[in-house]
């Protein structure tokens, strides 16, 4: 019959991948633990006794990192349903053969209501497919000899928590996004891609945003699994979507740089999880999930006209600047530099006035007062490009009519003169 479980599959140089999960129940079945000292290291009896004491005391409690195993028995995969099936032949342990080892330990010992407790216990596994020996001797030294703290934007990827299923999920299926995703570093230093860590968090951000509705529409379904429910699935295929449409649809260098960073993907994602917030506050059955994050997205997700200059730090003041930015661009964003012409100048300078120590503070009835001023501006068109707007002072509360009258009589000063 073999073993089914549920696993994401991704390629790591030319070997198949799969990260996912399984029950303590079916490490014996589905994993070799034998000692192979030219594979692994000599058990540590005393460790094992540890780590076995650890899980009779937490059971359900428990948490552990994945186990790293090579996979050379015959399988299949289902890339429909994402299960992975052992059909004939046993996992080898590549790292954490402690573990493992104390869990065959216990499953031996513990009876009755224990046992099936433990049985019911998920693994975090990673499984890497036909690796020849000397491969798994090395990657073996790697984790075991040259170990070091494993950077979280690497570790992540490795993981089976469900923004990272959700992320694996997503590239699987829009395989030309991958190259678009900076893997290994935090940042990308080419700046053309979105480092994979920043999309998983603010995944995990919206993951918690959605809990009302995760509540409401999958009661029951372990949150690890929720990525397996299409209806769930959709709203962060839609998130993911959208981003990386802005990314790619932005002509300009600087702005489509400055939309890949962490502080512009936190705002975007902070000002959704308020929406949503709202949404479940005041909707009895939130079940157009999707459709208003699409919307919300839609309206978000547009160029800007006049460029962000403020701090570029990650903090919650940067993102609340941001995300004020995006507020202001959002007034500006149905008219284009040639709509404006020159007067584009002034009102560059008039939202500029509104930084302070390069952050943009703005409140909605500053905001109603842009919406006045760019009102004006297109009112006043054609006396305002007659102007020298290299000589013009603005501030927050300046009118046009007030830089009218003081342009005039700055003339009369002149032709007095």
């Amino acid at each position: 019959m073999g073993t089914e479980f549920r696993a994401i599959s991704y390629k790591w140089q030319d070997h198949t991948c799969y990260v996912g999960t399984i029950s303590y129940g079916d490490v014996p079945d589905i994993i070799d633990s034998k000692l192979d000292l030219a594979m692994n290291r000599s058990i540590n009896s005393k460790r094992v006794d540890d780590i076995a004491k650890y899980i009779k005391e937490e059971m359900e409690g428990t948490f552990f990192p994945p186990v790293i195993l090579n996979c050379n028995a015959t399988t299949t995969y289902d890339a429909k349903e994402y299960k992975l099936k052992i059909i004939d032949g046993q996992l080898t342990i590549i790292d954490g053969q402690h573990r493992l080892n104390s869990i065959k330990e216990l499953i031996n010992n513990l009876t009755g209501e224990n046992l099936k407790k433990l049985r019911r216990i998920m693994l975090p596994v990673l499984i890497i497919e036909g690796l020849e020996n000397y491969e798994h001797r090395e990657l073996f030294y790697k984790i075991n000899k040259q170990s070091k703290t494993v950077d979280n934007n690497i570790s992540v990827r490795f993981t089976p928590s469900l923004e990272n299923l959700l992320g694996l999920k997503y590239v699987s299926e829009y395989l030309d996004k991958k190259e678009l995703i900076e893997w290994e570093k935090k940042q990308s230093f080419s700046k053309d891609k979105i480092a994979y860590i920043h999309l998983i968090e603010c995944l995990k951000t919206i993951i918690k945003a959605l809990q009302p509705f995760s509540n409401k529409y999958f009661p029951g379904v372990e949150e690890q699994l929720l990525y397996t429910e299409e209806k769930y699935y959709k709203i962060f295929e839609t998130f993911l979507n959208e981003i990386f449409n802005h990314v790619n649809n932005t002509e300009n260098k600087e702005h489509k740089e400055f939309f890949m960073t962490k502080v512009y993907l936190n705002a975007i994602t902070l000002e959704i999880c308020e929406s949503l917030s709202v949404y479940f506050d005041n909707e009895e059955n939130p079940n157009n999930v999707e459709e208003l994050l699409g919307n919300l997205l839609d309206n978000l997700l547009k160029d800007f006209l006049i460029s962000y200059q403020g701090v570029s730090s990650v903090n919650r003041i940067t993102e609340d600047s941001i995300k004020n930015f995006i507020k202001a661009n959002q007034i500006l964003s149905k008219f284009t530099k040639e709509s404006l012409g020159l007067t584009y100048v002034l009102v560059e300078r008039y939202v500029n006035s509104f930084y302070n120590n390069k952050v943009f503070h703005i409140k909605n009835e500053e905001l109603e007062k842009l919406r006045e001023f760019v009102s004006q501006v297109l009112t006043h068109k054609d006396d305002l490009i007659k102007l020298n707007l290299e000589k013009v002072n603005l501030t927050k509360s300046t009118t046009i009519e007030e830089l009218l009258t003081a342009t005039e009589d700055r003339r009369e000063q002149t032709v007095g003169q």
